[in-house]
């Protein structure tokens, strides 16, 4: 019998004398990680692109398309959705927030991408890169659309939405830019998507 309480307190000692283990976020991939993959680090970020997209894309339709007389829904809801339909756009709605704050999330690592990538250096790379510059673009012109006056009514003076191309260094006091006009938000969309085709 001691020889077994003696062997149990061995091993538990031992467990608590394991080796330190440093364990990364499972969702996020950081700088020096990026700098030390250098190419390979591409294909991470941009299938994390399209991954939170899949979260941006659900917040789009609702914004876009629950305010609008293309559909109904006959039962009262206190949820985010519910909130588009009977045109309460509030600063408390999560959907909103989500809408923002995954669109932004990724114009940042779009950017990054941007940033990485040498235009040139092979037809694989230049395909990310002409994607990279197309997420980008392709969420301007969606932002703008749900936060900005339509592009017919005055686009140089009405406010789009900021134009932040990458992940500002100092986020623990982040300061974001002044909203851009529709007709500079616009550009910076169309620019961007007219990059990805050379």
């Amino acid at each position: 019998m001691k020889k077994i309480i003696i062997l149990s307190s061995l091993i538990a000692a031992l467990g608590f004398t394991g080796c330190d283990v440093e364990r990364l976020p499972y969702d996020s991939y950081t700088d020096e990680k990026i700098n030390e993959s250098g190419e390979a680090a591409v294909d991470i970020l941009l299938n994390g692109c399209y991954g939170r997209l899949k979260s941006w894309s659900e917040w789009m339709h609702y914004t876009g398309e629950f305010g609008a007389d293309n559909m109904m829904k006959q039962a009262t809801s206190s949820g985010a959705s519910f909130r588009f339909i009977s045109y309460q756009h509030t600063t408390t709605n999560y959907g909103v927030g989500y809408f923002w704050n995954y669109a932004y999330k990724v114009i940042a690592q779009s950017s990054s991408i941007v940033d990485l990538i040498e235009e040139g250096k092979s037809k694989e790379l230049d395909q990310q890169l002409g994607e990279a510059y197309y997420l980008r673009g392709m969420l301007y012109f969606y932002l703008c659309r749900a936060f900005g006056r339509p592009y017919y009514q005055s686009p140089e003076s009405n406010l789009g939405v900021p134009i932040i191309n990458g992940t500002p260094e100092d986020m623990d006091n982040l300061q974001l830019l002044d909203r851009a006009t529709v007709k500079e938000t616009y550009e910076q969309a169309t620019n961007d998507l007219k990059k990805q085709n050379n």
